[in-house]
């Protein structure tokens, strides 16, 4: 005789009445359930816009000149779908680590990616992460919003796109101006920084919108009593 139970995502699974599932069994059941979850198929990719195709192929690395219909679109993304995200586009875990760590972590791999001169990334790390540690109090007592709302905020998109973008911009000014100064760096850093972490905890994307050419929400969100931008 079998026993059968509903699993989490729906499936039944069937195992023998007299014995119960090993640990080992359990885990692989997991593992299997949300490798299928994050699996990207054709329908998925069909029912995506033209703006989110685009982004698709553009994460992979992929060109498409002669894509002009919506059509065209989803025929590269299908052919396309298999090849593996950067380190950089992979989706960004949400821990409970604090929101300067996780911040310095994305931009020392950005950094790593960008140049091989270990120095300039360790100094890149430190002056993102004590600009995070810095502002994120700031806006938490001036805003009333807690460092996991920020920190999960920040890793959604427009925001996320932004924030790795400012990252780039710096470690492009570090390359072009062959510097590792404190000083400049967190200067040329923080002129954007500021701006975007205080639209971060404000829930406003509309200048993140704005800026990447995107048709955002046309109603700013924000968090009941906090204080509108100046």
């Amino acid at each position: 005789k079998t026993v059968s139970t509903q699993s989490t995502w729906g499936t039944k699974i069937h195992y023998p009445k007299s014995h119960k599932l090993s640990m080992r069994a359990i885990f692989l059941l997991v593992c299997i359930a949300l490798v299928l979850s994050q699996e990207i198929t054709d329908a998925s990719i069909r029912k995506m816009k033209i703006k989110q195709l685009r982004k698709f192929l553009e994460d992979r690395g992929v060109s498409c000149p002669n894509c002009f219909e919506k059509g065209d679109f989803v025929r590269k993304a299908i052919e396309s779908k298999n090849i593996p995200l950067p380190e950089s586009k992979k989706p960004k875990e949400v821990s409970k680590d604090p929101i300067d760590k996780q911040w310095g972590q994305i931009a020392a791999t950005l950094c790593k990616e960008a140049t091989d001169k270990e120095d300039y990334c360790k100094q890149l790390k430190g002056v993102v992460e004590g600009s995070f540690f810095q502002y994120a109090r700031k806006y938490k007592r001036e805003l009333s919003v807690t460092e996991q709302e920020l920190t999960t905020i920040s890793y959604q998109h427009p925001y996320l796109t932004i924030g790795e973008k400012i990252i780039k911009e710096t470690i492009a000014f570090m390359l072009k101006e062959d510097t590792k100064n404190q000083v400049k760096i967190r200067t040329t850093f923080e002129a954007r920084f500021i701006p975007w972490l205080r639209d971060v905890a404000l829930q406003n994307p509309n200048p993140m919108f704005e800026e990447l050419g995107e048709l955002g929400d046309t109603k700013t969100t924000k968090k009941k009593g906090s204080k509108k931008r100046k």
